[in-house]
């Protein structure tokens, strides 16, 4: 039998995500999410009011917090930088996102 080595897309994360979104809501007092940058960005992108297309563009930099305080008709954000290197750290894989959609109708990138 032929295993398939092949990671949730963004679709099944939001699928798995939309019972703890929907509980979060119900929350008033402040809430902490710790996870990963995928997690993050699908759970910005919904308190954003971003499409799921836009979900895995959004730019959540290490050693930041985000805060949002969603209200009726927006949500504030607020980012606070926990960590600033003094020096270039090699590189860990969790470079931030490119939109190779933007960049295809952005005429400075041609």
């Amino acid at each position: 039998m032929l295993a398939l080595l092949s990671g949730e897309s963004y679709l099944d994360v939001i699928a798995r995500l939309e019972p703890i979104i929907i509980e979060m809501e119900r929350h008033r007092e402040p809430l902490l999410i710790v996870g990963h940058q995928g997690i993050l960005r699908i759970i910005y992108a919904f308190y954003m009011g971003l499409t799921r297309a836009q979900a895995p563009y959004v730019s959540i930099p290490l050693n930041c917090v985000v805060q949002l305080e969603p209200s009726a008709f927006h949500c504030h954000e607020e980012r606070h930088i926990l960590y600033t290197p003094t020096k270039a750290l090699p590189t860990d894989g969790q470079d931030e996102p490119i939109n190779k959609y933007e960049m295809m109708t952005d005429p400075q990138s041609h």
